[in-house]
């Protein structure tokens, strides 16, 4: 998420229809960023349509959300700048990939402790989005139908290849930078790529 403008604080719109949900997520966008958040509420796509005003930084949205879910908010949405983030309570769904495909820049697991969803949270800001076994197997089954003879997934780095073959098989981001002799941010920064290719294919 690029710097917001040190004379106004950062505004964020949170898009769920469970005010217990609203309010747990208030909690993690306060936790997550030091600079002063103005939030803004809702509890369907509509509202959340309305709401997006030119000058929101960043957007949560139930994957679930009424009235289309975060799939529509993200398809009408395209153009708009603010980072989006999809909440939902399965990085196994496959669905998932298909909003990362529409723009979402990553996902916050619902059932996961407050903690580990403001540091997430703060990843995904800082161009670090999460990559489950089950979205990798997707993004191999789109980016994977031509590889070359060595293996690699064309359009893909040969890292990247290595980083999105391992993730698929289950490889934690730790064993994964273990196993290519890589930092962990490097693996993030591989990620992130990967994301934009998808998009892109």
């Amino acid at each position: 998420m690029t710097e917001t403008n040190t004379t106004r604080p950062l505004r964020v719109l949170i898009a769920d229809e469970n005010p217990t949900s609203r309010r747990f997520l208030a909690r993690v966008v306060q936790d997550s960023f030091s600079d002063a958040t103005v939030l803004i509420e809702c509890s369907d796509t509509g509202s959340a349509l309305e709401l997006l005003l030119p000058d929101v930084d960043l957007v949560l949205v139930d994957q679930q959300l009424p009235e289309g879910g975060a799939q529509e908010l993200l398809r009408r949405s395209g153009a708009h700048p603010a980072l989006k983030v999809v909440t939902t309570l399965y990085s196994d769904d496959e669905r998932l990939f298909d909003l990362i495909r529409l723009g979402a820049a990553g996902y916050l697991l619902k059932e996961d402790r407050l903690e580990v969803q403001v540091e997430q949270l703060q990843r995904i800001a800082h161009g670090e989005p999460p990559l489950s076994p089950a979205i990798a197997r997707c993004a191999l089954a789109v980016l994977g139908s031509s590889s070359n003879t060595a293996g690699n997934i064309v359009g893909l780095e040969p890292e990247e290849s290595d980083v999105l073959n391992r993730l698929s098989r289950g490889y934690t981001m730790r064993e994964v930078a273990g196993s290519l002799s890589l930092r962990p941010g490097s693996i993030s920064a591989h990620i992130a790529a990967i994301y934009r290719k998808v998009r892109t294919a």
